[in-house]
């Protein structure tokens, strides 16, 4: 059975497949967050990820648009955590709490996904 290997901020992670998955809702059926604000329509590159092994289309210098790639057998990709998240929701909470706005009503932008801040 072919395979995904994710390598991940020093973990890796292998999900097993069937058929010729498209790499984006594989890797969100899994857990992962892959932006696709242009409605996968492969236009943004919000969705590009390091990726070698068998793919259809190959990857171009070393990168993929997981919307538009199929996996034709095992391969592997590198994802990284995105450090500016951490920063940006300090900032937006600074400039909230200058609003006067609750804990309640902050969020952040995560890509298309608005999420509630933690810890905040």
């Amino acid at each position: 059975m072919p395979e995904l290997k994710i390598h991940q901020n020093g973990i890796v992670k292998v999900l097993f497949f069937e058929g010729a998955p498209l790499l984006a809702p594989l890797l969100r059926e899994h857990g992962y967050a892959i932006s696709t604000p242009c409605g996968s329509a492969g236009v943004c590159g919000r969705c590009g990820v390091r990726a070698a092994g068998s793919l259809e289309p190959a990857a171009v210098n070393g990168r993929v648009l997981a919307c538009k790639t199929r996996l034709a057998g095992s391969a592997g990709a590198r994802r990284q955590d995105q450090p500016g998240i951490a920063a940006t929701a300090g900032i937006l909470d600074r400039l909230q709490r200058r609003r006067g706005r609750t804990q309640h009503q902050r969020h952040i932008e995560s890509g298309c996904r608005t999420q509630p801040m933690v810890g905040a």
